[in-house]
């Protein structure tokens, strides 16, 4: 999964940067920059993800590896 991916999904929970951000737990600016591909999706967060967004891990790991938005 890629930072678009992950606006996508956002983009699906009605969430703006700022209420998202939120539910995950990290600062606006750490999700403005993932969703814009200059930081790197952590595991730490990749866990947030998957519980906010009620996503099953190897969901995650077939749209990661699908590369759909690169």
């Amino acid at each position: 999964m890629n930072g678009k991916t992950l606006q996508i999904l956002r983009y699906r929970t009605n969430l703006t940067q700022k209420e998202f951000s939120e539910k995950l737990g990290i600062s606006e600016s750490l999700l403005a920059k993932i969703e814009a591909g200059i930081n790197p999706i952590s595991t730490r967060v990749k866990t947030k993800i998957l519980s906010a967004c009620e996503i099953d891990e190897s969901l995650f790991e077939i749209v990661k590896n699908m590369d759909l938005f690169d």
